[in-house]
């Protein structure tokens, strides 16, 4: 039976070829197909010197830093962030996710979220991840994610993060 349904997922999302299963007419045309890959130029995006995924302490650098979080424990999958200016807390964000996403869309989501937060003010920002594989994503030029699609132009509106 499992075999059956992969090989019906493969035929609809993959081949784009409509299914009949169990009397239900799938149409390749009702799933979510990936985006297209908008590829950024190198030049309109240089994070290198931006986006550090080395240990770092946080430092009095910027006064403002965000801390960013995604989880997934069991069947709950969620995101949040804490932004700080020295030792206040004046934002909060957290998301409840499907429980099908991954720990990455979650990071993912929290690094968006954080970023977009990050462009309403006007002041430098650092923004604290420990998340290897999203600043990596963040980091690269071209990428099928749409939430780092997204994250990408937010980071070019005009954020000042440290």
């Amino acid at each position: 039976m499992k075999a059956k349904q992969e090989t019906i997922l493969v035929r609809v999302s993959r081949l784009k070829r409509n299914c009949n299963y169990e009397g239900d007419i799938l149409d390749h045309a009702d799933f979510e197909q990936p985006p297209p890959l908008q590829p950024i130029h190198p030049a309109r995006l240089n994070l290198e010197d931006g986006i550090f995924t080395g240990v770092q302490i946080p430092s009095d650098r910027t006064p403002l830093g965000i801390f960013t979080k995604g989880s997934k424990i069991e069947d709950q999958t969620s995101s949040a962030f804490c932004a700080m200016e020295k030792v206040n807390i004046i934002k909060t964000w957290k998301a409840k996710l499907s429980p099908t996403n991954t720990v990455f869309q979650a990071e993912t989501l929290v690094l968006k979220a954080a970023i977009e937060w990050a462009n309403t003010n006007n002041k430098e920002v650092t923004i604290w991840s420990d998340s290897q594989s999203g600043l990596q994503a963040l980091k690269s030029f071209s990428t099928v994610s749409k939430i780092i699609q997204e994250a990408h132009m937010a980071l070019l509106a005009n954020a000042k993060l440290g």
